[in-house]
This record gives structure tokens, sequence and C-alpha cells, in this order.
């Protein structure tokens, strides 16, 4: 029984490991309600790159995620619609206190009404070969700013809408070292918007001859277990 279980969590591994240079995977519990606490951000992997299209135009830093303003090397374009002002905030009062530095991080946002062209940003100077994990936020309390991400690759498009929420997807670097995301309205005379982006590296992505190498040693395991039934 217990050849079996390896066996089987052998090939649970490989079968869950990631397309090499696939398209963004959104994930699967899909978008995630805005609470404004610091719990919001993830912080799985390393640290790489944040940028926020906050009204204060300043960068802002929570935890090891540091948010910088309008862009950054690794994330560009992502003000290339337009850029709003406040979302939720202000004036500021004993009833309704200053923002912590995460939900300045996300007060403020880049837009494209419905009907425009969609708004693409880009991912760039990326290791080829690395999962990485991107955090995108739409917090807007308002239905006309629902929001459709998408991403297209080899296997063809995904898709996800969110609003007052963050989405959270995972994608394999190409040979390009560049991912891109787009984003557009989905309520007609609406808008869609971001709010910010958040890129962490999750590792090393095995080359497919490590999977052969994996499959290989699946068979010998199952070798193994059916000679030893039969002694």
């Amino acid at each position: 029984m217990k050849t079996f279980s390896s066996i089987v969590a052998v090939v649970g591994l490989v079968l869950a490991g990631p397309a090499l240079h696939a398209q963004v995977v959104w994930d699967l519990a899909g978008p995630q309600p805005y609470t404004g606490t610091d719990a919001d951000i993830n912080t799985q992997g390393t640290f790489v790159a944040a940028v926020t299209e906050n009204y204060s135009n300043e960068s802002v830093t929570v935890g090891d995620t540091v948010f910088d303003a309008v862009s950054d090397s690794h994330i560009t374009n992502i003000g290339n619609g337009g850029s709003d002002g406040s979302n939720f905030f202000g004036p500021y009062s004993p009833t309704n206190p200053a923002p912590t530095d995460y939900q300045e991080a996300v007060n403020g946002c880049s837009y494209t009404y419905t009907g425009n062209p969609a708004v693409t940003f880009n991912l760039t100077g990326l290791q080829e070969g690395q999962l990485y994990q991107v955090e995108i936020w739409n917090v807007a309390n308002d239905s006309t700013r629902d929001t459709e991400l998408s991403s297209t690759g080899p296997a063809g498009t995904t898709t996800v809408d969110f609003n007052k929420e963050f989405e959270i997807g995972t994608f394999t670097v190409g040979a390009s070292g560049t991912q891109s995301i787009s984003f557009e309205g989905v309520e007609a005379g609406g808008v869609g918007e971001v709010n910010a982006i958040a890129l962490r590296d999750l590792g090393a992505i095995p080359e497919p001859s490590t999977y052969a190498m994996l499959f290989a040693g699946v068979g010998a395991l199952v070798l193994i277990s059916r000679l030893r039934r039969a002694v």
C-alpha cells in the first residue's frame, strides 16, 4: 500500500505541474473579496515587483511588497488607458481616518471605458522557465466597473471577471522573458479598471527531461510492486 501511495503521489506531482510557456492560469477559487487588510497581499515565493496607480502618485511599501508609482522595470504600460483618482477614500476626518499603506496602494486606478480597446500591460525582464504569480486588484465598489482580465497563449485565451476583488494567476515564462495581460470593461457604459499589480517568483519549473525521468521512476516503482506481489 505504501508503494502504491508513493506512485500516486509522484504521478500527482507530475500532472499538477503547469505546462511550459502557457498563458496565465487564474486561481480556480476565483477572485477573492477585497478586505482592506494587509492579508489580501499574497506573499508566496519571492517578491519581484509591484505597481500602484494611486491618486498620490507615490510608492507604497507593505511588508516585502514595494508598490512603485505608475510603472516598474518589470511591469509596464499599466496606465496606458487613463488614470483616475480616489475610489473610496477622503475627505479624511476622525470618523473617516486616512487609509493604511495597503489601502493607499489601491486608492486610484488605470482604466478604459467599455467598448474602447483593452489596456494591455506587460511583465518584462523575467526568467525563462520560472513560475510566476501575478496579483491584480480592482477594488471599485461599483457594478459599472466590472472588469475582465485576459491572457492569450498557445492553448488559447483565459479570462476572469472581478469587481471589489483581487485575482491571482500563475504563468510560466517563455523564451521572450515577457508576459502580457489585458483588461477591459464588462458593463455597457461602464469602465474596466485596475488599481495595482504585484508580481512574485514561485521558482523553477522542471524541464521536460525531468518529467521523463519522473515517469521512468514511476514505471520502475510499478514494476517492483508487481514483482513483489508475484513472489
